[in-house]
């Protein structure tokens, strides 16, 4: 599992991203979906790696979950692996709100 490579004590690539979901007040919360459509270059409402690494530093940018951490320690790729439940290399708004939902 991705996570297991985290050092103990130290929150999971799972559980910062869904700090941007579930703990955001309103605000953040339109902010999270400016920043998506924001991202997403081609507005086909799906992230590539590269809009999704943007994705993370906007969010890292207004302060937004642990959006900076992902950024300062490099883990854009690692989260979007885990964000992308299939595989298919996209992540959309149904795999966040699904990982969300699954960590909740």
């Amino acid at each position: 599992m991705i996570d297991d490579a985290i050092p103990a004590g130290e929150p999971t690539l799972c559980s910062l991203l869904i700090d941007l979901t579930t703990a955001a007040a309103e605000t953040d919360r339109e902010r999270l979906i400016a920043n998506f459509r924001t991202a997403d270059a081609d507005a086909d409402t799906m992230l590539t790696l590269e809009e999704f690494t943007r994705f993370i530093h906007l969010n890292a940018e207004d302060g937004l979950g642990r959006a900076a951490m992902i950024k300062r320690h490099g883990r854009e790729s690692t989260a979007f692996g885990r964000v992308d439940m299939d595989g298919d290399g996209l992540v959309t708004p149904d795999e966040i709100r699904a990982i969300a939902k699954a960590r909740q």
